[in-house]
């Protein structure tokens, strides 16, 4: 009986560790899965979408990774930024980030601000243009300056408030002290370039790809680009920096996920979408839409948002 009793207390015992470590093994959830889901907040067929599935495409071939993109859009890209702040941060989901990220708490539209990400990589920059008319006397951005101070109608043509564009615009005011008749609002880059070549506006704010054709046939001038690096497409327009003038912005597309994750997984996506970003097929990519290569690793990219949403924070107020 005693033997009996004995054995019975064993088996008991066995059972519960066992028990125990199935619950201990059910909980813990191996990475990477084979799936991870991407958040674009722009709709299917624009830059920030192609950018971001070609890249998604090149980093599936390097990693035991299947990337499934879902466009979520609304509310001038607060719907998608929303969505990927509050994934659960398992690394399961993720998706990309624009520079909204770091305009839209600034502008009232989204209840997320940088704090509620975790960067993963930076991968490529749309910058803007500043553009005239071929036949404008004004040629450089000295003359605009001149122009602006003058007795003359300057009036610039962008995307409207809260765009990056807009931004770019109210940027250059604050950097040379003086404003324009006015920041007339388009909805997209063929409005604006239909506006300046009917004289609706005097100066325009574009991406560079958007001027490039039309820059090649004669069009237009670019008069100076407001980032820190030439545009590629258009390698003979110099910076505003160059010409004097401290100011640079632009749009950007990354990667993040939600706050709070793991640095295993961070390490592991950073390592694949690095992968498909230095695929050659991705940078054939980059050259062919016209955006210039933008890499940053995950520290370099959280520290280029703080950088940039403490610029954003003290500006925007100041141009709206």
């Amino acid at each position: 009986m005693r033997n009996q009793k004995r054995f019975a207390f064993v088996a008991a015992g066995v059972t519960a560790a066992a028990l125990v470590l199935s619950a201990c093994s059910g909980g813990a959830e191996e990475y990477p899965p084979g799936q991870v889901d991407v958040i674009v907040p722009w709709a299917a067929g624009g830059g920030s979408d192609q950018a971001s599935r070609q890249l998604l495409l090149a980093a599936e071939a390097a990693c035991d990774t299947r990337f499934v993109v879902s466009n979520r859009t609304g509310a001038a890209g607060a719907t998608g930024h929303e969505a990927i702040a509050k994934a659960k941060p398992n690394g399961k989901t993720i998706g990309t980030l624009t520079a909204e990220a770091t305009i839209l708490p600034h502008t009232g539209g989204i209840n997320k601000n940088i704090e509620d990400y975790t960067p993963i990589i930076r991968f490529a920059a749309n910058l803007p243009a500043f553009v005239v008319k071929s036949d404008s006397a004004i040629e450089t951005p000295q003359d605009l300056v001149e122009a602006l101070n003058s007795d003359q109608t300057v009036r610039v043509g962008t995307t409207g408030k809260g765009g990056v564009w807009d931004i770019a615009a109210g940027g250059f005011e604050q950097a040379v002290g003086s404003n324009f008749d006015a920041r007339v609002p388009y909805d997209g880059g063929a409005a604006i370039i239909q506006a300046i070549l009917g004289d609706h506006v005097e100066v325009a704010v574009l991406s560079a790809p958007e001027a490039v054709e039309h820059v090649k046939s004669g069009d237009l001038r670019v008069i100076g680009i407001a980032a820190e690096e030439r545009a590629q497409v258009l390698p003979d327009a110099p910076t505003l920096k160059e010409s004097g003038i401290d100011w640079a912005t632009g749009t950007w597309f990354g990667f993040a996920g939600p706050k709070d994750l793991s640095e295993e997984v961070v390490t592991y996506l950073e390592e694949c979408l690095t992968k498909g970003y230095e695929a050659e097929e991705y940078q054939e990519f980059l050259a062919n839409m016209g955006f210039n290569p933008a890499f940053l690793n995950s520290a370099d990219f959280t520290k280029f948002i703080a950088d940039e949403n403490a610029t954003f924070e003290e500006l925007i107020p100041n141009i709206y």
